[in-house]
C-alpha cells in the first residue's frame, strides 16, 4: 500500500508526463495516460476513449513535435480520496513562431484521476482557457476563454 506522499508524487509524474508526450507529439503515449473509457474535454470539443482521444490530439497536432511547442505545468492542488483524486494546475504554452517564441496559450488543467492496477490515469481531463490567444499573438485551435 503507498502512502499519500506516494501517490502524490505518482500523480505529479501523470501530470509530467502528459506535457513531455504533447511536446514531443507522441499521440499514442499520451493518450496511454488515461484511462480506456476517459474524457478530454478542450475547447468545444470532447473526445471519449483512448481512442478517441488519440484520433483527436492526431487531428489537431501534427505528429514529431512540429511546430515545437512547450507545455509548462505547475501548482498542481492534488486532492486525494483512496484510489482517486482531483487535481488542478496552471499551464503555459510557448510555440514556436517567426521572431522567437510566443505565449500560445495560458489555462488550467482540471483532472480526475483515478488509480488502476497500482497506475495514475486521467480518468477526465479538462483544458480551461484564461489567456487569450489572441492577445497573445498565437492561435491555438479555436480556443476562447
Amino acid at each position: 500500500m503507498s502512502s499519500v506522499l506516494e501517490d502524490k508524487e505518482a500523480i505529479r509524474e501523470l501530470l509530467y508526463e502528459y506535457c513531455h508526450h504533447a511536446d514531443s507529439g507522441d499521440h499514442r503515449a499520451r493518450a496511454s495516460l488515461f484511462t480506456e473509457d476517459a474524457e478530454f474535454e478542450m475547447a468545444t470539443r470532447t473526445a471519449r476513449t483512448r481512442k478517441g482521444i488519440e484520433d483527436y490530439v492526431a487531428s489537431i497536432w501534427p505528429p514529431g513535435g512540429r511546430p515545437r511547442r512547450q507545455h509548462c505545468m505547475v501548482n498542481p492542488l492534488i486532492r486525494l480520496n483512496g484510489d482517486e483524486a482531483q487535481v488542478e494546475s496552471y499551464v503555459v504554452m510557448f510555440r514556436e513562431a517567426d521572431g522567437g517564441p510566443k505565449v500560445a496559450y495560458g489555462g488550467r488543467y482540471i483532472d480526475h484521476v483515478v488509480k488502476q492496477d497500482g497506475r495514475w490515469l486521467f480518468r477526465r481531463r479538462r483544458i480551461i482557457s484564461d489567456l487569450d490567444p489572441e492577445e497573445t499573438g498565437a492561435s491555438v485551435h479555436g480556443m476562447k476563454p
